[in-house]
């Protein structure tokens, strides 16, 4: 149930995850954000991150449960390496 910004970094490539009591309530990769961005930072297969827990979120650009966008990303993540 943890608050706070996750940072993460892949190949040049980076973004951050909100959170808020261990909800996912923004991403941020890009240009994208929200869902879509979730989905793109799920997508990176290796990298670095790094959790500011003082950091307060102020957006919330996701509404669903963390626990169905994490699915739906994994399942999008299958779909693309068939």
């Amino acid at each position: 149930r943890k608050s706070g910004r996750l940072r993460v970094k892949n190949n040049g490539r980076q973004g951050e995850i909100h959170l808020r009591d261990g909800r996912i309530v923004h991403a941020v990769a890009g240009a994208l954000t929200g869902d879509e961005a979730f989905f793109e930072l799920l997508g990176f297969s290796g990298g670095t991150f790094a959790l500011d827990p003082a950091f307060v979120p102020s957006l919330e650009t996701i509404q669903g449960s963390s626990d169905m966008l994490v699915l739906e990303g994994l399942g999008r993540i299958d779909e693309r390496n068939r």
